[in-house]
């Protein structure tokens, strides 16, 4: 996730996040609970609507201990009374999936996934990209990433299989335009592409609510990332499809419920500073490489002003990689294969 700096009025119709074990309620029936996450953002948002006699559930956060302690916490307070009967997971990502097995087993709760998320969460628990990390190290040394980075990336496997625990043997699937009654209302389900392959975001028009998930959160943006299974995907351009598809359907007073930081209203806006952030990258981009040929490592330190640990600095290249390929695509930009066999961009109007 990367902070963007850029002033923004979004209103902030609930400013105080609702303290560990405790609940805000959003609406009549929406709750709004926070779990923590030992990681730079520290906390992912978990909701629930009430549903019948029973509650809905909206993502289960990490499945490593503290945070089972905290949703027994959850279950015996303002949880208590009703029991789950259904659990949305948004992404395969371990703080959004990673309790989900255990929640599921604990409540009885069905758990309901886009099929593409919950295949990603079985293959990555599986371990079943081990096979290809010669081939992974290969694709980082070749366009520039320093060996210790690319072993800080492809070292998060292991972490994955630790932070997710066994998903159900079924699930319910899901897919955009499907229509789930929830509390008697209706909730359409939208999904997006860039930070994951197809996350799930629900609209309730009636009410005016929008479960946003990563896809459009205050003050931050979702690492929008290429990876070494598809060098050539273009995760950027997704993402930005998906913030248009958001804005043409859902009004700009909605009551915008991310996955991380805190409610808003002020999607339109938003949406603006987030297509402004990436056209931003880009702009810098192209002008890194006004000085000659430049490989993806090269252009990290012009883009990022701090120094990055080695697992940050290979989300960087990632993140980098996906502007690239959008310029690529664009005709903006040429990346080849040079004598030294390193990978380098030129631009295309040098």
């Amino acid at each position: 996730m990367n902070t963007i700096a850029t002033p923004t009025l979004l209103d902030y119709p609930f400013p105080e996040p609702p303290a560990p074990g405790a609940a805000v309620t959003l609406a009549p029936g929406l709750l709004w609970m926070r779990l923590a996450l030992p990681l730079a953002l520290d906390h992912v948002n978990i909701y629930a609507i009430e549903d019948g006699d029973g509650w809905f559930i909206w993502d289960a956060g990490m499945g490593d201990s503290p945070s089972l302690e905290a949703w027994e916490t959850l279950l015996n307070g303002p949880l208590a009374g009703r029991p789950v009967t259904r659990l949305l997971v948004t992404h395969h990502h371990p703080d959004h999936v990673g309790a989900a097995g255990w929640l599921c087993g604990r409540t009885g709760a069905e758990l309901l996934m886009v099929k593409s998320e919950f295949l990603l969460s079985r293959v990555r628990i599986g371990g079943l990209f081990k096979d290809t990390d010669t081939a992974d190290r290969q694709f980082y040394r070749e366009r520039g990433l320093y060996d210790e980075a690319a072993d800080g990336i492809l070292g998060r496997g292991p972490i994955y299989i630790d932070t997710v625990g066994t998903l159900p043997a079924a699930y319910r699937s899901i897919k955009a335009g499907d229509v789930l009654t929830i509390g008697g209302r209706d909730w359409h389900v939208r999904t997006g592409g860039g930070h994951s392959d197809e996350m799930a975001m629900l609209w309730q028009p009636d009410q005016r609510v929008f479960l946003a998930a990563d896809q459009v959160m205050e003050k931050i943006t979702p690492n929008i990332g290429v990876w070494p299974h598809e060098p050539d995907a273009r995760p950027l351009d997704d993402f930005l499809t998906s913030l248009a598809a958001i804005r043409d359907e859902i009004p700009d007073d909605t009551l915008i419920l991310p996955g991380h930081k805190l409610p808003f209203r002020g999607l339109h806006q938003r949406i603006a500073e987030l297509e402004a952030h990436h056209a931003k990258i880009c702009a810098k981009i192209m002008k890194a490489c006004d000085a000659g040929p430049a490989s993806i490592g090269d252009l990290i330190p012009k883009l990022f002003n701090r120094e990055l640990p080695p697992h940050h600095a290979g989300l960087a290249f990632a993140e980098t990689l996906a502007h690239v390929n959008s310029l690529i695509e664009q005709g903006d930009l040429i990346h080849d294969t040079e004598a030294d066999g390193m990978m380098r961009l030129h631009r295309t109007d040098a």
